[in-house]
């Protein structure tokens, strides 16, 4: 179990970068104990991002295993908090089919990689395993959080004016993001109904869940988020 968290900005009500980065590590304060083998943070002040990391060292112990972990060029950033359960044999397919060279031994260096040369429709679809990640592309300034097929690990979401903020667990987020906090009336008449809260909604107004078999896809420079489904039971 490791804990996820960041932040990617609007372009134009970003608010300072700062602020954010003491944001996103009061965060990691909360969900310490997810990951209380070390902590990572990345920030960008050109592409108004910032993702952090709690990690809990279960593969590849060494640094090259640290999050949040940007690839080779340098391009695209990963947080992700989960168990690939086939990365050994798509560790071989990337190397054999796009000469990828791999610095470690980790599931998160095959997850990036998996995603980047594959694309996201087609890793997902490969990718056996529980997940919750989130990646950026700094050139196309593209967020995508993404989670596995059946909800194993979550990952939460909250949106205002200055851009969208993630992290693994929901009163962590929400603890931390909002001047005020409201329960959801959707929320509580759900619950009241199913004894649970299906995604995306939360307890909470404002504040959602990624759906299981979906990922995100936001756009810095519009602001438009897109949820797409990957995975069906049907």
């Amino acid at each position: 179990m490791c804990g996820i968290a960041g932040w990617v900005g609007n372009d134009k009500k970003s608010g300072a970068l700062t602020d954010k980065v003491r944001v996103i590590n009061k965060i990691l304060d909360d969900q310490a104990y997810r990951g209380p083998d070390a902590r990572g943070i990345w920030t960008d002040d050109s592409n108004k991002a910032v993702f952090g990391h709690n990690r809990l060292s279960i593969v590849e112990l060494s640094e090259a295993g640290s999050q949040p972990m940007a690839s080779n060029d340098g391009r695209w950033v990963i947080s992700y908090n989960g168990e690939l359960y086939n990365y050994k044999d798509l560790r071989e397919r990337l190397k054999k089919k796009f000469g990828v060279s791999f610095r470690g031994n980790s599931d998160t260096e095959v997850f990036l990689y998996g995603f980047i040369y594959f694309g996201v429709d087609e890793f997902l679809r490969l990718a056996d395993g529980m997940f919750a990640a989130a990646i950026f592309d700094k050139k196309n300034k593209q967020l995508f959080l993404v989670r596995d097929r059946v909800g194993e690990k979550p990952l939460f979401y909250f949106i205002n004016s200055e851009g969208i903020f993630f992290a693994s667990e929901l009163k962590s987020i929400a603890k931390n993001v909002a001047e005020s906090v409201q329960a959801s009336a959707s929320g509580l008449q759900l619950y009241t109904i199913l004894r649970y809260i299906p995604a995306p909604l939360t307890i909470l107004d404002g504040f959602y869940k990624l759906q299981p078999g979906h990922y995100i896809c936001h756009e810095s420079n519009s602001g438009v988020v897109r949820q797409i489904p990957y995975f069906s039971w049907d």
